[in-house]
């Protein structure tokens, strides 16, 4: 629960100021990568369902324990697509960012700008329907391979829902690549081979000779982490 977080949170704090011969008043700004359902402007987690948090003040909690003014939350899919666009240095203005882990998780950005949506939950795929009335989530996920096998055919099947959402997206947001990230999507290569696959048929399909460009993350698992440290700095 969250105030068992807390503890751990303060003691592994504790451990790395210790290690690091460093005082919380050397630090200007800290970025916190968050699952879940956020208010950014407020600093609440209003839903992280993995986690079991409702309405959890955050920013606060952590600003009490650090006593650094400058905290900023972010979605942990949004810190990853930060961190991807800046570690590609401008080569793309558009892009997706998807993590196939435990769940499906989804982030846009346009022009250089993070696309949010209307109630801060644009890029919730794992959450949309399928064609047989399942989520996302629970056809293409690590959570599906944990539960019913890694079999062949199960990643096989996996991979292509997944290469079916990326489809859909590109048809209908346009960007110019889809960055896939996630443990699932990058340790798995017969999984990310299956969406790989998926797209290119569809691009042997397309009358257009339409491309639909995936490339893995450069940043790997650690890219929500570099996300939250970029923009910490950009409060600096």
């Amino acid at each position: 629960d969250f105030e068992t977080f807390l503890v751990s949170l303060r003691e592994n704090i504790a451990r790395v100021l210790e290690e690091g011969n460093y005082e919380f008043s050397d630090f200007k700004s800290i970025g916190i990568s968050c699952p879940g359902l956020l208010e950014i402007d407020k600093g609440v987690v209003v839903a992280a369902i993995n986690l079991g948090w409702i309405n959890i003040e955050l920013v606060k909690a952590i600003q009490n324990i650090t006593g650094v003014e400058e905290v900023v939350l972010e979605g942990d899919t949004r810190c990853g697509l930060i961190a991807e666009f800046h570690a590609r240095g401008g080569r793309y203005q558009s892009m997706t960012y998807l993590t196939a882990s435990t769940g499906i998780g989804c982030a846009m950005m346009f022009d250089g700008k993070i696309f949010r949506g209307a109630h801060n939950f644009a890029g919730e795929v794992g959450q949309s329907l399928t064609r047989d009335g399942m989520r996302l989530e629970e056809i293409a996920s690590g959570r599906f391979l944990l539960d019913f096998g890694s079999t062949p055919e199960n990643v096989l099947s996996a991979g292509n829902a997944l290469g079916e959402c990326i489809y859909n997206l590109f048809q209908i947001i346009d960007t110019e690549v889809c960055v896939i990230g996630g443990g699932l999507g990058l340790n798995n290569h017969e999984y990310f081979h299956a969406v790989q696959k998926f797209l290119s048929t569809c691009e042997q399909r397309s009358p257009s000779g339409r491309k639909y460009p995936v490339e893995k993350s450069i940043y790997g698992t650690l890219a929500p982490l570099m996300g939250s440290l970029l923009v910490a700095h950009q409060k600096r």
